[in-house]
C-alpha cells in the first residue's frame, strides 16, 4: 500500500504551526547547550529521535532567548551563470535537481516559465540574468530563458531568514499591502498577486520520443476547462522538439495583439485540466502535455508557488544577553526549539506558571567558600566525600573574589556526572584545586519543563562578548 503527503497538508501543519505561535500564552524559545566534547575527538553526533536523546539536551542545556521571528523558507536557489534551470512544471515532486526558481543578486525572485533550449530541443545553459519586470508579466531573456517576477527579499527579512542553504517566502494579504507599515516589497508582490491570472498555461512539454515523419509543422490544439491557450509546435529532424507558449506579433509574451484577443494571454485562464492533440504536418506519434500554472495563478501565493515545506524561527543573541548567554571560552554544541518552559521549580509552582523573560538561563549556581587554587571551566568538579560522589560539569567560573577565596560556578549534571547533590560538600577538580559548596541554586528557567520541539546537534560553536549569533532554526516537513 503507497501513500503520499500532499504540499497542501505540509502547508496546513506549518500554518497552524504560526497560529500556535502567535498565540498570547504561548512562547517559543531557541535555546543553545553542551559545553561538553562529544567524544575525544569531538566529532558531531547525530541525533535520534527518542526520549533518551531529548533528556540529554534537556540537563545540558545552557541558555535560552525568545522567538518572535518566523517565516516560511525554500531552498535557496542563487542564479549563476552557466548554470542550468528547469522550467517550472505540475508534475515536480519536492524540488528538482535543476531549480525551476532563482533568487538575484538584487535578492529578487523568478520562476522559471520556459527553458532555453537549441534548435534540436536540447536544454541550454542560462547565460542572462533575470531582473525587473516586478510587475509580474512573463519576459524572456536573450539566452531563451522565460521568467516571471513572483516577489523580492528585503533587507530586513533577508537579515532574519536568509542563510546559505535557504529563502524566505510569504504571503501579502490585502491589509499587510494597505498597512501604514508596509514594506515596498510587500506593496510589490501584493501588485503581482492583483495580476495574477487563474489557471493559466505556463507551458508545455513533449512526451515519448517527438514522433516521426514531420515534413511541415503540424497543428496543437489545447482542449480543456479554460479557454485562450495557444501552443506552437517546434519540428527538428522530422520530430516534434519542443512545444513553446505563443508570442504575439510584437514578440510579446502577454499576447495582447491581434486586439480581437482584447487582454487575453496566449496562456490562456482559468484552466483546472487540459490536454495536446498534435494533428497534420505529414508525421505521426508526436505527443505532449500542458503545464498548467497554481489554480489561483502564479503569484497569487510564493509559498505555493515555490512549494514550500518548511519554516524558519529566527533568534539573534547579542553577547551576553544581560549575563543569562555565557561568554569566554565557553562553547555550544546543541541548538533547540522549546515552547512554553517553566520557571524553575518551588514549593507552589503550577503547570501555568510559563517562563515569560525574553532571555533565560538554566545552569545551576554554585557557591564556594574557602577555594584554595584556580577553578576553571569545562571540567568535572567532585565531592570529596559521599555516596555517590556528586559531581558537575563546569560551564563557566561565574566569579572569583579578589583573594581568591570565593567562587561562583554555573555548573550542570548529567548521566555522565550522575545527580548526587552537592549541598555543604567540599568538592575538587581535576587540578586538585578545592572549595566548599555554601550554596547550590538552581537555574532560573527549569530545562526538563515545556516541549522540546527541536535538537540541532552542531560543530562546536564558541561565544565571545562581540559576538553575535543568528539562531536560524528551520523544521522542514
Amino acid at each position: 500500500m503507497s501513500a503520499i503527503v500532499t504540499d497542501k497538508i505540509k502547508k496546513l501543519f506549518l500554518e497552524d504551526l504560526f497560529a500556535d505561535f502567535d498565540s498570547a500564552n504561548v512562547r517559543y524559545y531557541a535555546a543553545i547547550g553542551r559545553s561538553e566534547q562529544w567524544d575525544e575527538n569531538d566529532t558531531t553526533v547525530v541525533p535520534t529521535v527518542s526520549d533518551r536523546t531529548e533528556r540529554d539536551a534537556r540537563v545540558n542545556m545552557q541558555s535560552m532567548k525568545n522567538i518572535t521571528d518566523k517565516s516560511f523558507v525554500v531552498p535557496r536557489s542563487n542564479w549563476a551563470s552557466g548554470a542550468q534551470y528547469s522550467a517550472y512544471d505540475d508534475n515536480h515532486a519536492g524540488y528538482p535537481i535543476q531549480p525551476y526558481y532563482v533568487m538575484n543578486s538584487n535578492q529578487e525572485v523568478y520562476i522559471c516559465y520556459q527553458q532555453a533550449r537549441d534548435a534540436n530541443g536540447s536544454p541550454i545553459n542560462s547565460s542572462v540574468q533575470p531582473t525587473g519586470n516586478t510587475n509580474g508579466t512573463p519576459f524572456e531573456t536573450a539566452d531563451g530563458y522565460v521568467w516571471k517576477f513572483v516577489y523580492s527579499i528585503g533587507a530586513l527579512r533577508a537579515s532574519k531568514f536568509l542563510s546559505s542553504s535557504y529563502m524566505p517566502v510569504q504571503f501579502v494579504d490585502s491589509d499587510e499591502a494597505a498597512s501604514a507599515d508596509a514594506t515596498a516589497e510587500q506593496v510589490e508582490q501584493r501588485a503581482v498577486f492583483t495580476n495574477a491570472k487563474p489557471g493559466q498555461v505556463i507551458g508545455a512539454e513533449v512526451t515519448g520520443t517527438g514522433g516521426s515523419g514531420y515534413t511541415s509543422t503540424p497543428t496543437v490544439q489545447v482542449i480543456g476547462d479554460g479557454t485562450g491557450a495557444v501552443i506552437d509546435p517546434i519540428i527538428s529532424g522530422n520530430r516534434l522538439v519542443n512545444l513553446k507558449v505563443r508570442k504575439d506579433s510584437d514578440g510579446n509574451l502577454l499576447g495582447t495583439n491581434p486586439a480581437s484577443r482584447g487582454a487575453l494571454s496566449y496562456r490562456g485562464q482559468n484552466y483546472k485540466r487540459a490536454n495536446i492533440i498534435v494533428s497534420g504536418g505529414g508525421g505521426v506519434g508526436a505527443t505532449g502535455r500542458i503545464v498548467l500554472g497554481p489554480e489561483k495563478g502564479m503569484g497569487s501565493d510564493p509559498i505555493d508557488d515555490l512549494k514550500s515545506g518548511a519554516c524558519m524561527f529566527n533568534a539573534k543573541i547579542d553577547g551576553a544577553e544581560d549575563g543569562d548567554f555565557l561568554l569566554g571560552n565557553n562553547t555550544f554544541r546543541q541548538v533547540m526549539l522549546i515552547r512554553n518552559p517553566l520557571v524553575r521549580d518551588s514549593a507552589n509552582r503550577v503547570e501555568t506558571d510559563f517562563f515569560s523573560d525574553a532571555t533565560g538561563n538554566t545552569l545551576d549556581r554554585m557557591t564556594l567558600t574557602g577555594v584554595n587554587g584556580t577553578l576553571t571551566e569545562d571540567v568535572i568538579v567532585s565531592a570529596q566525600s559521599g555516596s555517590p560522589i556528586a559531581k558537575a560539569y563546569v560551564d563557566t567560573v561565574d566569579s572569583v573574589s579578589p583573594n581568591g577565596a570565593n567562587a561562583r560556578l554555573l555548573v550542570h549534571q548529567n548521566e555522565t556526572t550522575g545527580f548526587s547533590p552537592f549541598d555543604g560538600l567540599s568538592i575538587t577538580d581535576p587540578s586538585s584545586n578545592t572549595g566548599t559548596v555554601s550554596s547550590y541554586i538552581r537555574g532560573e528557567v527549569d530545562p526538563l519543563s515545556g516541549e522540546l520541539l527541536y535538537i540541532d546537534n552542531r560543530a562546536a560553536v564558541d561565544r565571545s562578548s562581540e559576538q553575535t549569533e543568528d539562531l536560524k532554526i528551520v523544521i522542514q516537513l
